[in-house]
């Protein structure tokens, strides 16, 4: 730092208050870094048992049409048939035995052919 004039001790004080300034910023910086990186780990992995189970459903056909069902009856204006619809998902999703035993994987025997 270049100083211009005869006043050394007071630019020498300014100085010193300029760096503590600088480096209060600087580790203000680092650590706002760092606390952003840690809530975006956090918020990655946070309630990730809870996701799994809805983000790994071996077959979420009926959850979708259902859905659409919900969908379907809110824009035709039928009120109770959508909250019948509705109540049966709120159900689905608090049961989660219900919610895996409605999304298995169904296979159907295959016919087979005579000849």
């Amino acid at each position: 730092m270049v100083y211009f004039g005869s006043n050394v001790g007071a630019e020498n004080s300014a100085d010193t208050v300029l760096a503590i300034c600088c480096r209060c910023s600087i580790i203000g910086l680092y650590l706002s870094l760092v606390l952003l990186v840690a809530k975006f780990i956090r918020m990655w992995t946070e309630n990730r048992a809870y996701r799994v189970m809805v983000e790994e459903l071996p077959n979420p056909d009926y959850i979708i049409s259902l859905c659409k069902d919900i969908y379907v009856s809110r824009e035709s204006l039928e009120w109770r048939l959508e909250e019948e619809l509705f109540a049966k998902l709120l159900f689905l999703f608090r049961s989660p035995e219900m919610l895996i035993q409605v999304s298995q994987i169904r296979f159907r025997p295959r016919k087979r052919k005579r000849l």
